[in-house]
């Protein structure tokens, strides 16, 4: 029940529009760094956890933290649960303060969506992140924030994207079979020096 209420409250709620900067692409990284990857995730998608707990660590340091590569995440919302939590994290404004909340969201994953009150879980870890309760319901009711990224989405699905996690580079779609395999394929794309 608390799911279809947090999902009610996402999409009904009218309240003034947030700013344009909570629209903005989330940036991991360098932002001239060589390479740039697009993450497609839903908050809710088991895969995109294991992505964010196994896999990301060894890229960021790798790739991320050297300066090779920067990171795009990109909402692909599967449910109306992910939708919430997508909207609530754009209140973020500082990226590393969001990235944090990210990695948050996806260890605790199995925790927050299966708890009888989600919706409250999340506020707890945006508190972490700066973010006061009121700023998130007024975030939730943002209907143009909503629309954006139900059109990003689309955006997506117009470029490949079927699932999540789906990673791109140079609007190219990355499939890999474990870190190792993602590590050549970006080695591969790196500038010869």
């Amino acid at each position: 029940m608390a799911k279809i209420l947090f999902l009610v409250s996402v999409l009904l709620l009218a309240m003034p529009v947030w700013a344009q900067k909570n629209i903005n692409p989330r940036v991991l990284g360098n932002a001239k760094a060589p390479l740039t990857m697009v993450e497609y995730a839903s908050f809710t998608c088991p895969h995109c956890a294991h992505f964010h707990t196994d896999i990301m660590p060894q890229l960021k340091k790798d790739f991320i933290d050297a300066g090779k590569l920067k990171l795009i995440y990109d909402d692909f919302p599967l449910d109306g649960l992910a939708l919430g939590v997508s909207v609530m994290a754009r209140c973020i404004d500082n990226d590393n303060a969001y990235f944090a909340f990210v990695d948050q969201i996806f260890k605790t994953q199995k925790n927050w969506v299966e708890s009888s009150d989600p919706k409250g879980v999340i506020l707890k870890s945006l508190g972490f992140a700066g973010v006061s309760p009121e700023m998130a319901e007024k975030c939730l009711g943002n209907k143009q924030l909503v629309e954006k990224i139900n059109q990003s989405r689309e955006n997506a699905v117009k470029l490949g994207v079927q699932s999540t996690p789906t990673l791109m580079i140079n609007q190219k779609i990355i499939k890999y079979n474990d870190y190792n395999d993602l590590k050549n394929q970006i080695t591969k794309l790196l500038p010869k020096k």
